[in-house]
């Protein structure tokens, strides 16, 4: 009963907080055009996306001996990256969680690459990747698997659209345009943003950009002023988060060049689903599924799910929710691992954060569904 308590404080507090924020019109309603994201089209796109997160508890009881003291802590990280052209794409992904509790270490990573061809002019392709796993419930040091294949899609970063977008929001909220800018006007534009490289001089793309815009003013207003010009060439320079789009199936086979549990080295039936899509140019949704197994489907295999939705509310405020499952059935028995978090961080100054997160955590060996709450501040020194 003592969780339903904290979660209803939690929840409190959270609620009240929005409530705060839209009382202080931090978070705005705008208009938005109805372009799809994903129509942004660029031979060549680069995504990355690097995440990490640490967090350390200590609690000295008073009332009990050094038994009763708690410690722990841990450290946790991800990595993306997604390189497409025409010919052929690579993609590389990491995860990484390491935790302590007083003197027990437990850990969970792996990394893995893959190489796809496409052959044709269309998304079809031939693939061949390499994963790797560690962790401490293995008996060997990792497991290794090579995997080879075909399968269909592709990704694309499109955060140049985004940006476009949000100049077109800008100029809207300052009443330079009455109505949205037209949809190929916001993706020429996205198309003068894309090109930017490290050689790129910055003040031809903002008057090119400058220039498609004011082809398009209507009304009193004739031409930007030096306030929309600025306020345009910091949307351009703004380093934000990254949106991803696009969608892929693959299947293939796998080998084992060395079996996690020490066991023979099996020939694996492998497949897998991903899906990207930024619903707005403040959100982002992930999805995907992996699954593994001999070729006794049904008796030996592991399925590993994951949706990841992160929104952005405004400047100050961004929430984040996740699910993720990993079920395994073996010979023997079964195993499962449910996990579900939900975190909201506040940016009260500019290096002063606040956040508060929620996490549900389920598996095999639990007689019951642990619950965490977690409130905190943290401060950038640099």
């Amino acid at each position: 009963m003592k969780y339903n308590g904290y979660l209803r404080v939690a929840l409190t507090l959270l609620v009240a907080l929005c409530l705060n924020l839209v009382g202080n019109g931090i978070i705005v309603q705008s208009a938005l055009p109805s372009i799809s994201l994903c129509d942004y089209i660029r031979p060549e796109t680069t995504y990355q996306d690097l995440g990490l997160s640490f967090n350390y508890l200590f609690y000295d009881d008073p009332n009990i001996s050094t038994e009763g003291d708690i410690s722990k802590g841990s450290a946790s990280g991800n990595y993306s990256y997604i390189y497409s052209n025409p010919d052929y794409s690579i993609n590389l992904n990491s995860d990484a969680t390491i935790s302590l509790s007083d003197s027990d270490l437990a850990y969970d990573a792996y990394g893995a690459g893959r190489y796809n061809f496409y052959p044709i002019e269309n998304d079809l392709f031939a693939f061949g990747g390499l994963r790797v796993d560690f962790s401490d419930g293995f008996s060997e040091i990792a497991g290794v698997r090579a995997t080879t294949g075909t399968g269909y899609g592709r990704f694309k970063n499109v955060t140049p659209l985004v940006k476009s977008v949000l100049i077109n929001e800008m100029l809207y909220r300052r009443d330079v345009i009455s109505g949205n800018l037209p949809t190929e006007t916001l993706k020429q534009i996205a198309q003068v943003i894309g090109a930017i490289d490290p050689e790129t001089e910055i003040k031809k793309v903002v008057n090119e950009i400058v220039s498609l815009i004011e082809e398009n003013l209507t009304g009193e207003v004739e031409e930007l002023g030096p306030i929309e010009v600025l306020r345009t060439r910091e949307l351009i320079e703004k380093r934000i988060d990254q949106r991803l789009c696009g969608w892929e199936v693959r299947g293939g086979i796998a080998y084992e060049i060395l079996d996690p549990q020490g066991e023979k080295r099996d020939i694996l039936v492998d497949a897998a689903a991903r899906y990207a899509q930024p619903f707005t140019p403040y959100s982002q949704l992930l999805m995907e599924v992996d699954f593994a197994s001999t070729f006794q489907i049904t008796e030996n295999f592991t399925v590993k799910g994951l949706t990841n939705y992160t929104h952005k509310f405004s400047e100050n405020f961004d929430t984040e929710f996740e699910y993720s499952i990993l079920y395994q059935q073996g010979e023997v028995d079964s195993f499962y691992h449910q996990n579900f978090s939900t975190n909201a961080e506040v940016q009260v100054s500019t290096n002063l954060t606040a956040s508060a997160n929620f996490t549900l955590t389920l598996d095999t060996s639990y007689e019951e569904m642990a619950k965490e709450i977690t409130v905190g501040l943290s401060y950038d020194m640099l």
